[in-house]
């Protein structure tokens, strides 16, 4: 569903998408050959986000700068997903997500595809199936020049129906895993790069779970790193108010 008035003015919106029977592969591993400015591997799909850059592209400093042209803003207002398989790997946040939903439907608030800014107002899923391993990431910049090379992600609510989950923690030596019948929750804030999430409300109904403190990962021994760099203390979850009925 395609806005066609925002093609004159340099913009795409695209007021809803709808997707079926899908098998999304999204990483960012330290064996691919794309790197950043600043040394990091880039995204598989770093490709497609530098078709947007226009003529003059800053990063290149031996090309002219067209200050006259502007990228192309592609704005995305809700999205809805059936039967759709997602595998999320990241070796600079560290994490592998292998999640399956039966249903989805997403809307949201703000969006940019060039700067991979993506803020959801609320998501409601029917059947979700869900694996996750949080591990040590690589040591990154303290700054990171290139924005478009970092997903910036906005949670807003969710209520999830008929969820199950398996969750591993490393760096914490903790795992968990369970099922609930229906969950909801309110999020505050998401930092991808600063593995950082806060919740301001959890709530849980007819859900079963459970928590286990795993051995301890061996520790590598430690090496030298650059002095711009610093390394990742792992993910750090807060939550408000959590609530089972």
């Amino acid at each position: 569903n395609l806005d066609m008035w925002g093609l004159f003015n340099n913009r795409v919106a695209l007021n809803q998408i709808e997707l079926e029977h899908i098998r999304l592969n999204i990483n960012r591993e330290v064996a691919d050959r794309g790197r950043t400015a600043d040394g990091l591997p880039t995204f598989n799909f770093q490709y497609i986000l530098d078709a947007f850059i226009p003529p003059g592209d800053t990063t290149k400093p031996e090309t002219a700068v067209d200050t006259t042209v502007a990228p192309l803003a592609i704005n995305l207002t809700a999205i809805f997903l059936k039967d759709v398989r997602v595998r999320y790997k990241d070796d600079v946040v560290g994490a592998d997500v292998n999640a399956y939903v039966d249903s989805l439907r997403a809307n949201f608030s703000k969006t940019d595809v060039a700067k991979s800014r993506y803020y959801l107002s609320n998501v409601a899923v029917d059947g979700l199936n869900a694996y996750t391993r949080l591990y040590e990431g690589i040591p990154t910049p303290n700054a990171i020049s290139d924005p478009a090379d970092t997903l910036d992600i906005g949670l807003g609510k969710w209520t999830l129906n008929r969820a199950k989950w398996d969750v591993r923690v490393e760096t914490a030596d903790f795992r968990t895993q369970g099922t609930a019948g229906k969950l909801t929750m309110e999020s505050d804030y998401f930092y991808l790069n600063g593995e950082k999430i806060g919740l301001k409300s959890l709530n849980l109904t007819n859900a079963d779970i459970t928590t286990i403190l795993t051995k301890p990962t061996k520790k590598p021994a430690a090496t030298p790193v650059a002095t711009t760099a610093v390394a990742s203390g792992g993910w750090q979850v807060k939550l408000g108010n959590v609530r089972f009925a």
